[in-house]
């Protein structure tokens, strides 16, 4: 089971919940109950990563990569309104691998196959700001799909159940 809290929330110096990957969220009570019967193993986000950082020495994340990476990003793909599941998504090289993109935690995102193939045969962009990320159509006239001009935000029509 995967548990992602906050520190703060975590020890009790902020109000807020946790969230069960694939569960739904939980009272903070409930976490702190869990994490005083269970093995933590704590997934520290921020300054430098180094076992989550490969570089370039292989191409594909590793599991305690796509551990982090659902940690950091959540239980779907990290298209804002996308529903498709981590388990469903491809991970993603921001900066790609062919052109010398390293297979490190900064470098790496959740995406469904239908935004992994806008981002790469359509010319779409991702970007990351403000804790979200947001893809931005292409600047050179491919990919013509409008996803907010046929009713639906930035993910999948309805009925679309991504890949199986």
């Amino acid at each position: 089971m995967i548990v992602i809290i906050d520190y703060d929330t975590l020890i009790g110096r902020l109000p807020g919940h946790a969230t069960i990957v694939g569960g739904g969220p939980i009272p903070a009570a409930t976490a702190r109950r869990l994490a005083c019967d269970a093995n933590i193993i704590p997934a520290v986000l921020s300054g430098t990563s180094t076992i989550l950082d490969l570089g370039r020495s292989r191409r594909l994340a590793t599991p305690d990569q796509r551990r982090a990476l659902l940690a950091r990003d959540g239980p779907s793909c990290a298209i804002p309104h996308c529903p498709i599941p981590t388990d469903h998504c491809r991970i993603h090289h921001l900066t790609p691998y062919s052109q010398g993109g390293p297979t490190n935690l900064a470098n790496l995102v959740h995406v469904c196959d239908r935004h992994h193939h806008q981002l790469h045969e359509g010319g779409a962009h991702l970007h990351h700001t403000h804790g979200h990320w947001h893809i931005e159509p292409p600047t050179d006239g491919r990919g013509t799909e409008n996803p907010a001009a046929n009713g639906h935000p930035v993910g999948h029509p309805a009925g679309h159940a991504g890949r199986s």
